[in-house]
């Protein structure tokens, strides 16, 4: 036990002994918890295997393309692409390199093996379709030992129209404790399958019913006017800064979500910068501002200060048919202007009371047509449209997403952030609010003026304004 890490003995302990550390993530405490209940030890075998001729091949058939365009973007990444059906069976495997493949042939990661929770405990696809969402494993919170040398990060795969889960999508590598994490590549990269998936499930005379999941993004009620702005550049072949909170829907307008479904886009995420290198990295960037259709670079001011100067140079280069999208968190965002780019601030949730309306009255549309019914009661409505959401249509997805299967959601349904949500009192809360509003008031109402004159960011002035109203 002296030899091994804190998480190795948390998770040793806590399989031998049912107690769990206080330090272990809840999210990975209750995959844990999971696994014990089905009898999945730390010295588990290999996964079993189903025969290849009895695997529902479907999904794989709508996916293939983007999954092949997508797996060459990650040669040389030592990263490798995973997809499997609903029931955690591996479909298809992509993996350029051979020291990935060998390691992934050892632990029988292979087309046919079934990764689900029940027969090898916590992993990046089991664990994923368990949650219901995105989810990144790392080396020894597996419980299966023999991944612990692995981390992954895999995402549900929904149809659009019953937000039943079609299976999930994995990214895996043999990466170290401290490497960044892969979630910013598979968001990415469900970003863009979220378009095919949607095309492909749509019938010729179907119409695409309003919904809350993330295979159905296009409903999110962004501003008409940005998509019009966002819109304008990318006919121009020009360059837009997004900018606004985290999960507000800054790649979705930024890649065009509810256009053409032809429309080619690309998306790179500067934070991999630090797993590939700055000369990768400016590689990757180059071939793809060099060809027509629309660039999404996220989080771009997490680039390095020579990698963010270089790239300056590839934009003003790029071909004229190529549109070009700087997305950026509001408390990111530093000397944007020497970009020459169009800002686009994308609002936060809770700026759209109305969009949040219409999209209660679309998740209890989305959840009837998955074959789970339910109404709101009026306070439970109340708590909701009076919740800040400072994960924005992110936290909203996983929020209704996780609503319990009952005929009637009250309060007591509600998880226990949105049903605590309560307005501060006392002189010191009111003083700020009192701070605020006159700063709005000078700033005739601009909310980045106003954010300048406090001495906060945009992001840091709305979620202050969230706790005040």
């Amino acid at each position: 036990m002296e030899a091994l890490s804190a998480l190795e003995r948390q998770r040793v302990e806590f399989f031998e002994t049912g107690l769990a550390s206080p330090g272990i993530r809840a999210d990975l405490l209750e995959s844990w918890h999971r696994s014990k209940a089905m009898g999945v030890l730390p010295d588990q075998a290999a996964p079993p295997a189903v025969p290849a001729a009895s695997l529902d091949r479907s999904l794989e058939r709508l996916l293939s393309d983007p999954l092949d365009y997508y797996a060459q973007t990650l040669q040389d990444t030592g990263l490798s692409l995973l997809l499997a059906d609903s029931n955690g069976a591996i479909l298809s495997r992509w993996c350029a390199e051979y020291r990935l493949a060998s390691a992934l042939d050892r632990v029988n990661s292979v087309p046919g093996a079934v990764l689900s929770e029940a027969t090898v405990g916590t992993n990046g696809l089991g664990t994923p379709l368990a949650a219901r969402r995105s989810v990144e494993i790392r080396r020894s919170e597996h419980v299966a030992e023999l991944y612990v040398s692995m981390a992954c990060a895999g995402a549900p795969v929904r149809d659009p129209f019953t937000g039943r889960i079609l299976g999930v999508v994995a990214v895996a590598g043999m990466v170290s404790d401290d490497a960044p994490s892969l979630l910013p590549v598979l968001n990415g990269l469900m970003a863009g399958l979220s378009r095919q998936v949607f095309a492909g499930s749509r019938q010729p005379d179907a119409e695409p019913v309003p919904g809350y999941s993330r295979a159905t993004e296009p409903a999110f009620p962004l501003w008409p006017e940005l998509q019009v702005q966002a819109g304008r550049i990318r006919q121009v072949g020009g360059l837009g800064l997004v900018t606004g909170e985290p999960g507000s829907g800054k790649t979705g307008l930024a890649a065009g979500r509810g256009e053409p479904l032809s429309l080619r886009v690309r998306i790179l995420h500067a934070p991999l910068e630090q797993l590939y290198g700055s000369g990768s990295w400016l590689q990757r960037a180059s071939e793809a501002l060099a060809v027509p259709g629309s660039v999404v670079i996220r989080h771009v001011f997490a680039l390095s200060a020579p990698a963010l100067l270089a790239l300056q140079t590839l934009l003003a280069g790029r071909h004229p048919g190529c549109a070009a999208f700087l997305s950026a968190n509001d408390d990111d965002v530093r000397g944007h202007e020497q970009l020459g780019a169009v800002r686009l601030e994308v609002p936060s949730l809770r700026e759209r009371r109305r969009g949040l309306e219409s999209m209660l009255a679309a998740a209890v549309r989305g959840h009837a047509w998955s074959g789970r019914p339910f109404a709101l009661e009026a306070a439970a409505r109340s708590l909701l449209l009076d919740y800040p959401w400072p994960g924005n249509l992110t936290e909203f997805a996983a929020v209704m997403d996780g609503l319990p299967t009952v005929p009637l959601i009250g309060p007591a349904e509600l998880p226990s952030a949105i049903r605590g949500h309560a307005r501060p009192g006392g002189l010191l809360q009111q003083s700020e609010a009192e701070a605020i509003e006159r700063a709005i008031a000078s700033a005739g109402g601009n909310m980045s003026e106003a954010a300048r004159l406090l001495g906060i960011g945009r992001a840091t002035l709305y979620r202050k304004l969230g706790r005040h109203r």
